[in-house]
């Protein structure tokens, strides 16, 4: 019986290189992507609206699911999602997942401007957003049509926690690591990895940097961008008229990285354990993503730290 699910998955996490992977290894002749980035189809833990039903789904593979070496989706908030991995393994026992990492520090800074950028967040203070987490848990000052999930910044960042999950879900030989500070001082050399660990023959894309920083022009003409978007996709309008990205685009300014450093070296603190774990997870020295002054641990023997493979790190 054809199966009619992708067998490739890159779950995550957000705002750590997924956009950036999603989009080198795109046009790779082995891979088949869907026609549709992060389709959500299996993180039902999580508010939707436009999550497709089965039929939606498949057909978002254009080419059809097989005469491929891999057919692939891109979900970043997979790997957040309680559910989302264990229902891809009910009906992809051999499914294989890409895990994008990054410092949860420097993510949560990341995280809160793309919160901004895509009308998710309406608080752009980073510290006051931070602290109004609590009050978010319990429904109060959510955005409307805000996701209060993707608001809770310490849980999405707790990046150990969730690739310690993963393990205890799918075999570690299964899963591909690929380290955001690895793609910005050498991302030909990790994405050269990452084919390798995949079984894919070498390809070279443009290594162009993708989904950098924004900002918004107009918040008014976002709102306006997102109601148009959810009206199309109500009346089930599939056609792209090209409305809708130009006005995105016209939106869109690079946004440079205003960040607090006493902040973040609070969060370095605060996330130290989370670190710790993905040292022991992965076998690679961390200590950057640490506070000042705290070393991190060298390479655990026998493994090698450059390496974008989860194998046998439990």
């Amino acid at each position: 019986m054809r199966n009619r699910y992708p067998n490739l998955f890159i779950i995550g996490a957000p705002k750590c290189g997924t956009s950036t992977i999603y989009e080198w290894l795109a046009g790779h002749p082995e891979i088949q992507f869907s026609s549709k980035k992060e389709p959500n189809y299996f993180n039902t833990d999580h508010l939707d609206d436009f999550r497709p039903s089965l039929d939606q789904y498949e057909s978002l593979f254009t080419g059809g699911i097989g005469g491929y070496k891999y057919a692939v989706e891109a979900s970043a908030w997979y790997l957040y999602s309680e559910v989302a991995v264990p229902e891809i393994v009910k009906v992809r026992p051999d499914a294989r997942f890409i895990v994008c990492l990054r410092s949860p520090a420097d993510m949560v800074f990341s995280l809160h401007s793309q919160n901004l950028f895509a009308g998710e967040e309406v608080v752009s203070d980073l510290r006051q957003a931070w602290d109004m987490q609590s009050l978010r848990r319990s429904g109060a000052s959510v955005p409307p049509h805000s996701e209060m999930k993707r608001l809770m910044y310490e849980d999405v960042c707790r990046l150990g926690k969730q690739l310690e999950r993963l393990y205890r879900t799918v075999n570690p030989e299964s899963v591909q690591l690929v380290f955001l500070d690895d793609l910005r001082t050498d991302g030909e050399a990790a994405f050269s990895r990452l084919l390798h660990g995949l079984g894919l023959a070498p390809y070279r894309p443009s290594f162009a940097v993708v989904n950098r920083a924004k900002r918004r022009r107009s918040d008014i003409v976002r709102q306006l961008a997102l109601r148009l978007a959810r009206l199309k996709e109500a009346t089930g309008i599939r056609r792209s008229f090209g409305i809708l990205p130009a006005i995105d685009r016209w939106n869109s300014v690079l946004r440079p990285w205003d960040r607090n450093e006493a902040f973040r070296q609070h969060l370095q603190i605060l996330f130290e354990s989370e670190v710790a774990l993905l040292e022991q997870l992965t076998g690679r020295d961390l200590g950057a993503w640490k506070h000042p002054g705290r070393p991190g641990l060298t390479d655990l023997p026998g493994r090698n730290a450059a390496s974008t493979r989860g194998a046998g790190h439990r």
